[in-house]
């Protein structure tokens, strides 16, 4: 009996410690960026502000889906709305792409297919 219940804590201990995934920090300087996403289907406009920091997600009629905030390396809930990680890598990318000064991307991650272009 023993056994098992090592093996399931074993098994909790991974599926908790894989649910917050970390990024590496990219150093990047600019007050506001937007873009122009095209996710399965649906438009979305994004805001990018404070060198990155800031990530707010509106749908087409820019009520705001996602506020998400990356500090040490980390994608953190803000303000009011719902806890969501589902466009975590996509934002991680968008970073990147930022980074190097690309104006279109097409993102195809595990949970979400994406067009994206800087407005």
């Amino acid at each position: 009996m023993s056994i098992l219940k090592f093996i399931f804590f074993i098994i909790i201990f991974f599926c908790l410690s894989s649910c917050g995934l970390k990024f590496p920090n990219l150093e990047l300087k600019f007050e506001e960026k937007r873009f122009f996403l095209e996710c399965d289907n649906q438009n979305f406009t994004l805001l990018v502000s404070n060198n990155g920091r800031n990530f707010s997600l509106f749908d087409s009629l820019f009520t705001p889906i996602v506020s998400r905030n990356f500090m040490n390396s980390k994608f953190t809930n803000a303000k009011f709305l719902p806890p969501s990680s589902k466009y975590d890598e996509l934002f991680y990318e968008i970073l990147k792409m930022i980074k190097e000064d690309k104006k279109y991307h097409i993102y195809s991650g595990k949970k979400l297919f994406c067009k994206v272009n800087e407005i």
